[in-house]
């Protein structure tokens, strides 16, 4: 083989390696539920008001493949996301200063790809503004097992919350 052929060998291999990798991408419809100013300092955020409790409801239908996972799996991504930002995390919404309510979640499937979406809405009581989060994540369906799903779903989630965990972690900081 000559040393073209080698070095144009490797060039296809290395370019066919970032489409192994997993995407992520989120969209935010809304200002936030806890604005925070582009520049503003720590400061000043954190004598805005940190929210005292978090309720996390899931209102999401469950499709195939999260089915087999279990109902409760979507909840507890979330829940184990937003842990030890600060605030309480609490079963009653109706008393909640914060409520996020899964609106979607689901994995879509096909021979060679995974597509994890959860689209979310976040309610801040005081204020009864409510902000739209969707992440997602994208990455090869090596197995097609719950594993691979699961751990799609935990990126979409990350990324859906990821505004709103930055903004919890600069307004309640202590």
């Amino acid at each position: 083989m000559s040393r073209c052929s080698a070095l144009a060998l490797l060039l296809v291999a290395l370019t066919g390696i970032p489409a192994c990798a997993t995407k992520v991408s989120n969209t935010v419809i809304g200002d936030g539920p806890l604005p925070l100013v582009a520049g503003e300092d720590a400061l000043t955020a954190q004598r805005r008001d940190c929210p005292a409790t978090i309720a996390v409801i899931d209102e999401s239908v469950k499709s195939p493949p999260l089915t087999g996972i279990g109902n409760q799996v979507v909840r507890s991504v979330a829940l184990e996301l937003l842990e030890g930002l600060g605030p309480e995390i609490t079963e009653s919404q109706g008393e909640s200063d914060l409520q996020v309510v899964v609106k979607r979640a689901y994995v879509h499937n096909l021979a060679s790809s995974k597509s994890a979406v959860v689209v979310l809405s976040v309610t801040n009581r005081e204020t009864a503004e409510s902000t739209v989060y969707r992440g997602r994540s994208v990455g090869v369906n090596w197995w097609g097992t719950q594993r691979e799903y699961l751990e799609g779903l935990k990126l979409a989630m990350q990324e859906a919350l990821g505004p709103v965990t930055y903004q919890l972690q600069r307004i309640c900081a202590s």
